[in-house]
């Protein structure tokens, strides 16, 4: 009887520490939500998509890259 005691006692603290640990990993682990919401943009030569913010402007129109947006305006003129 007491050594099912024990058995018992010494799972359910094997139970309590995993628990714990896992807690503590998903609490530090960093958020990714914040970078992923930031918005989007098409580039107009290949058709991805960039954050906008390392995305290439040219009146208002959105390239994922120096050589794209002079590939795109060659073509336009």
């Amino acid at each position: 009887m007491f050594r099912s005691l024990i058995i018992i006692a010494a799972l359910a603290l094997v139970y309590l520490l995993i628990k714990n640990r896992l807690q503590a990993r998903r609490k530090n682990k960093p958020k990714t939500s914040s970078k992923s919401s930031e918005n989007t943009v098409q580039c107009l030569e290949c058709k991805t998509y960039v954050p906008h913010s390392g995305a290439i402007s040219s009146k208002d129109k959105y390239f994922c890259s120096k050589q794209h947006q002079r590939d795109w305006q060659a073509r336009q003129k």
